[in-house]
């Protein structure tokens, strides 16, 4: 009976360590490494590099990809990047690409002139790059444009 706890003692113990390891930060890493080199290869891009720190769910880890593709018949590279779901079960990466129309960043950057179509005017508080904004020429005629450096 003694023995037969022990055992049961043991097999819990050791089955502690093994959930414990599991979510250990090195795990973790371990990981996330593997989602990044399997999704960089599958991702095919030129220069490819992960984004940012991967998202894991249940099943799969979703990796974001930027990079440059050579479009068919032209000698320039043009910016891609592509969504990645690493399969944790078994190790594979599926890639998409990621629609252009989604912002998958926030834009940083800031700009201090308003450019329409035909003139340009200076902002009074910078705005976000690419941000719409209107601006009124010397006749005081209202103007859409799009905001640049």
């Amino acid at each position: 009976m003694a023995k037969l706890k022990c055992l049961a003692i043991a097999i819990s113990i050791a089955c502690m360590n093994n959930v414990a390891n599991a979510s250990s930060p090195e795990a973790w890493a371990e990981l996330f490494a593997k989602a990044n080199t399997a999704c960089t290869k599958a991702a095919n891009l030129a220069g490819g590099t992960v984004r940012v720190e991967p998202v894991d769910f249940e099943a799969a880890v979703l990796v974001i990809i930027d990079g440059r593709y050579r479009e068919p018949l032209m000698k320039k590279y043009a910016k891609a990047t592509r969504y990645c779901l690493y399969d944790k079960q078994t190790g594979k990466a599926e890639v998409s690409e990621a629609p252009t129309s989604v912002a998958v960043a926030k834009v940083t950057a800031t700009g201090r002139t308003c450019w329409t179509k035909s003139f340009r005017a200076q902002l009074k508080v910078a705005q976000s790059i690419g941000s719409p904004c209107t601006a009124k020429n010397d006749e005081g005629d209202s103007y859409t444009g799009v905001v640049r450096r």
